[in-house]
């Protein structure tokens, strides 16, 4: 029919009339082929009906489609926030270790240096200390220097 509009020269206004008086047309020998009013009825309910089944089942098809695909999108976005959230948590507890690591050097560093110093300290007394008793005592001319003073407050 569209060829015959096209080139007939027919506007669209006329070529879907004619496609309405052909559907009449083929309505009509349907009511002819069924012969009976009631019958034509029912085959044209059927008709409605199969329509309306498959108009319901595209839709059911359509959202199915719909819901997997957005389900799927779902999922690959929640597997990817995932895996970023697991590299970042990674990240942040690698940071975190290296930096207990580091303090735990700097204080063992800070304790063993104390301990070095404190067991110089002591090496530095004791060999004093058996100096001085080895050689008799402390030097008693600074103790009389010092008795030798006369103090203003005394």
């Amino acid at each position: 029919m569209k060829t015959m509009a096209v080139y007939s020269g027919w506007s669209f206004q006329e070529s879907w009339m004619m496609s309405l008086l052909f559907l009449l047309f083929r309505l009509f020998l349907l009511f002819l082929l069924f012969r009976s009013f009631l019958l034509f009825l029912l085959f044209l309910l059927l008709m409605v009906w199969f329509s309306i089944a498959v108009v319901v089942v595209v839709v059911v098809v359509v959202v199915v489609v719909v819901v997997v695909v957005v389900v799927v999108i779902v999922d690959v976005v929640a597997v990817v926030v995932a895996a970023v959230v697991a590299v970042i948590v990674d990240a942040v507890v690698v940071v975190a270790v290296v930096v207990v690591a580091v303090v735990v050097v700097v204080v063992l560093v800070v304790v063993v240096a104390v301990v070095v110093v404190v067991a110089v300290v002591a090496v530095v007394v004791i060999a004093v200390d058996v100096v001085v008793s080895q050689t008799g005592g402390w030097p008693t001319h600074h103790a009389q220097r010092l008795s030798d003073c006369s103090w203003p407050f005394s």
